[in-house]
């Protein structure tokens, strides 16, 4: 008798009861759960790419000054180009600004660029009839070429002005409709 009492015994010592089981799977539940609404959803918002463009404008002085080449951005229905003057043509800008580089598509936000009091109208990428002529073009003395950049969503409309200086400048609503 004494063997089966130790049998029963080493048994119940053996494995993990429910309520144990139950805690470390609401654990792991709860964790995962943590680290899923963590994650940035596939689409980021029109607030969002307005900013990032923004940010991405206001780096590109720092980066002509820094690299000591004209540096350019260009809107073309949706896309953003960003350009470097090298030995004597413009170039993609391979540059070390995470916002630059993650900056190529603004699908939700309108953007129209005003230079030197002229609506610039660019036609889309794959037309091979665009000359590489950016319109608004940061020099690396550190001034810039004069433009004013529109962004506009469903939810905000927001205007930026670029000085000859290459500060990008908030203009609020009420100095604009002063005008």
């Amino acid at each position: 008798m004494g063997k089966l009492a130790s049998n029963t015994v080493r048994q119940k010592q053996s494995g993990f009861t429910l309520v144990e089981l139950l805690v470390v799977i609401f654990i792991i539940g709860l964790m995962s759960g943590v680290v899923v609404m963590s994650l940035p959803d596939g689409k980021t918002s029109a607030g969002q790419q307005a900013e990032d463009l923004t940010s991405a404008i206001a780096s590109l002085s720092r980066e002509a000054i820094a690299s000591g080449e004209p540096v350019s951005w260009t809107h073309i229905e949706g896309q953003n180009l960003f350009e470097q003057y090298r030995k004597g043509q413009w170039v993609a800008l391979r540059a070390p600004s995470r916002t630059i580089n993650r900056i190529s598509e603004t699908s939700n936000v309108k953007v129209s660029v005003v230079l030197l009091g002229v609506e610039t109208k660019r036609k889309t990428l794959d037309d091979k009839r665009v000359e590489a002529e950016p319109p608004l073009v940061f020099f690396p003395t550190g001034e810039a070429t004069p433009a004013e950049v529109r962004m506009t969503g469903e939810e905000f409309d927001i205007v930026h002005k670029v000085t000859t200086s290459g500060e990008v400048v908030f203009i609020p609503r009420e100095e604009r409709i002063a005008r």
